[in-house]
């Protein structure tokens, strides 16, 4: 469990909108969702998916995101929508979180995500540009720009 000054650490409307480009950018599985919490080097693997499975909750049940399950990671057609029921035990599934090539979970960006990252994009566009290409690259934009 995280404790108070760990989570005081972490900025989390960033890392909701480092999440959301993530899923903007198209990812393999939710496995690289945890690989982003590598930034935190002080926080056991434990934590960082603890701190990982709640960002993913508040971004589904916020309508920003969906985690959609595929047959393969290069289908086109999503087989399930993971619905808000489902997403407890969806995240607490160890099998959710590895790579795999089938049955795959991934996070997919919703109208109302897009919404959100345009909105909130640009203060934090500096940072998230440094945490997600490295500080040399801080001057490539969104995809979608």
């Amino acid at each position: 469990m995280l404790n108070k000054s760990q989570v005081e650490e972490i900025d989390i409307e960033f890392e909701k909108l480092v999440f959301l480009c993530n899923a903007e950018e198209g990812n393999l599985g939710l496995f690289e969702l945890l690989q982003e919490m590598g930034y935190y080097s002080y926080l056991t693997i434990t934590q960082k998916h603890e701190f990982t499975s709640e960002v993913l909750s508040i971004l589904v049940n916020d309508g920003l995101l969906n985690i959609e399950r595929f047959e393969r990671y290069d289908d086109e057609k999503c087989i399930e929508i993971i619905s808000n029921e489902k997403l407890e035990d969806t995240l607490k599934n160890p099998q959710s979180w590895l790579p795999s090539t089938t049955n795959v979970l991934i996070i997919v960006l919703t109208k109302e995500g897009n919404k959100y990252l345009d909105k909130n994009y640009n203060s934090y566009k500096e940072r998230i540009h440094n945490r997600l290409f490295g500080e040399a690259n801080f001057g490539i934009t969104r995809i979608k720009e």
